[in-house]
């Protein structure tokens, strides 16, 4: 039985002291068990901690399986926002889709593996640093470049060979929720090997 948001009123610093003690405790707990047992039961151990409390809601939190909810998604090749239910796998698939009720496979609008993609909290710091760069390269005046101002809880999952994923959640802690489960599933995927 987990527990409830209503049971408890947290501070968002208490909130925040929570959830880094839970990531020192599953770190700790991680190193250790990898120096001391084989990968069979580190797996075991691994998917029973992966069950992390829920303190509040919005997004469900599901540790090393995950996580899902809605948030706000930018096309691929037409640069409008849809916004779409999402879930991601404890083996790194996030699948996303138009409704809640549409989970069946033949429902789903899209998917991608997370696995290998760097996380971009802030986008627009990298927007500072292509301005720069642009009006270094074609020396003109880096004012009259115009690259668009991301909203703050944007961020964007990308690769250096593959499309930049830009994800917006309804509010800065679910980003946090949302940055931490990929973290938690990429960081698990590396313990198997």
């Amino acid at each position: 039985m987990g527990i409830s948001s209503s049971q408890y009123n947290f501070t968002p610093d208490e909130r925040q002291q929570i959830d880094q003690e839970i990531d020192n405790v599953l770190q700790s707990l991680f190193i250790e068990i990898r120096q001391n047992f084989n990968f069979y039961k580190l797996k075991k151990i691994l998917h029973l901690a992966s069950g992390r409390m829920n303190l509040d809601h919005g997004s469900i939190e599901l540790g090393y399986k995950g996580c899902a909810g809605w948030m706000h998604k930018e096309g691929g090749k037409i640069k409008t926002w849809k916004y779409r239910f999402m879930r991601l796998n404890k083996n790194g698939t996030l699948k996303y889709y138009k409704k809640l009720e549409d989970e069946g496979e033949d429902q789903q609008k899209g998917s991608l593996s997370v696995i290998g993609y760097k996380i971009q909290k802030d986008p627009n710091q990298m927007r500072e640093v292509m301005i720069k760069q642009l009006s270094h390269i074609f020396n003109i005046d880096p004012t009259t470049i115009q690259i668009p101002i991301c909203a703050p809880e944007v961020f964007e999952l990308y690769d250096e060979t593959k499309r930049i994923w830009r994800m917006q959640p309804d509010s800065l802690d679910e980003k946090e929720r949302w940055i931490k489960g990929i973290q938690n599933v990429q960081l698990y995927d590396r313990s198997m090997y």
